[in-house]
């Protein structure tokens, strides 16, 4: 796959204005975006990067990866909104990216493109990547390790799976084992349809079948 500048620069021109620009704008009202927050900003204020502390006590809802890049996020730019929501941000940009790359790696360059483009305005997506919450970090991550697994699939790359099984670890520690549960479903049946494809369907006899099937009702009609 040829290296895609261009588009890349376009979609990060484009998810800087959508996802960063003022990001500020708005204190921390939904309750999610609080909650995460204060457990990072208590973190960092005991130096705690093992277990996750809310109210004084830990608490386990989530993984730890979300709390350790919001807190990083704060130790580098402070204690406030954009830090906050700094991270969704990146994984929401990055998201575009790989999906205008999986849609070239799958079928062509202008899918690609018009499938990020459309991501990328979605209203949903664009509160998610501007919000104090996990869902665009573990999207993001899962969409890399399909990304990543039907590059070595179809190009023949192994380091690629080990790059895919990479970003669903990553993927796990953000919200659990839907991360891998979600993609494992989509691989099953993916891989469901190559072996109806290959191994159960006889494309001659659904043609022989389909000809006697339309003489027999031309006959009934």
């Amino acid at each position: 796959m040829k290296r895609p500048i261009l588009p890349v620069i376009i979609f990060l021109a484009l998810s800087w204005y959508l996802f960063f620009f003022r990001l500020d704008a708005m204190g921390l009202t939904d309750p999610d975006e609080t909650f995460y927050a204060q457990t990072a900003k208590e973190m960092l204020a005991k130096n705690e990067w093992l277990t996750p502390q809310i109210l004084g006590k830990p608490q386990f809802e989530k993984p730890i990866l979300f709390y350790w890049l919001v807190e990083l996020s704060f130790k580098a730019f402070g204690v406030n909104e954009t830090a906050a929501r700094l991270p969704s941000a990146v994984f929401g940009t990055i998201g575009i990216i790989a999906t205008y790359l999986l849609g070239s790696l799958l079928l062509n360059k202008r899918t690609g493109l018009l499938a990020a483009a459309m991501l990328a305005v979605s209203v949903e997506y664009v509160i998610l990547s501007r919000a104090c919450v996990t869902d665009m970090m573990l999207f993001s991550l899962m969409l890399l390790g399909v990304l990543f697994f039907f590059y070595g699939h179809l190009k023949g790359k192994r380091y690629a799976y080990i790059l895919s099984a990479a970003f669903f670890a990553l993927a796990v520690l953000t919200k659990g084992p839907i991360a891998v549960m979600l993609p494992g479903l989509a691989f099953l049946l993916y891989f469901g349809e190559c072996f109806y494809r290959r191994v159960l369907w006889v494309p001659e006899y659904y043609q022989i079948y389909t000809v006697r099937t339309q003489d027999r009702l031309a006959g009934i009609l």
